[in-house]
């Protein structure tokens, strides 16, 4: 039998020091971006196929205050992205990152599964953080 204070608890994650705030799976296909809207912030991942390159490449755009990840050649059914958090700006004073993974089971219909993580660090003030004693 489950306590009702513990189904009331909220838990809180970390990666490191970083506090995980929001992560989601979503589905996205050709017509319909992934987007993402964290109070006044907007996070959009565009998908472009170039058969010209070998390689995946990330480029990050800031289009009429919206974040965008113009992701190209992201195809591989086991998946590409970033683990590792990446920084992305800053929100109340604090660090803010995200890490993404896109999986694809279906490149010839461009179907895609997007695994993402929002982070926040410690002040934008603070150039070096430190643990209160």
């Amino acid at each position: 039998m489950t306590d009702n204070n513990e189904l009331n608890q909220k838990v809180t994650s970390y990666v490191g020091e970083l506090e995980v705030i929001a992560s989601g799976i979503a589905p996205s296909i050709l017509e319909s971006k992934l987007k993402l809207v964290y109070d006044d912030l907007q996070f959009e991942f565009d998908f472009v196929n170039n058969k010209e390159i070998n390689n995946h490449n990330i480029e990050l755009k800031i289009v009429e205050k919206k974040l965008v990840f113009i992701l190209t050649n992201f195809n591989n059914s086991l998946g590409t992205g970033i683990v590792r958090p990446l920084e992305i700006g800053h929100h109340n004073g604090r660090r803010l990152y995200i890490s993404f993974w896109v999986l694809t089971p279906s490149a010839s219909e461009e179907l895609r599964v997007i695994n993402w993580t929002m982070l926040k660090g410690g002040s934008v003030n603070n150039l070096i953080e430190t643990k209160d004693e």
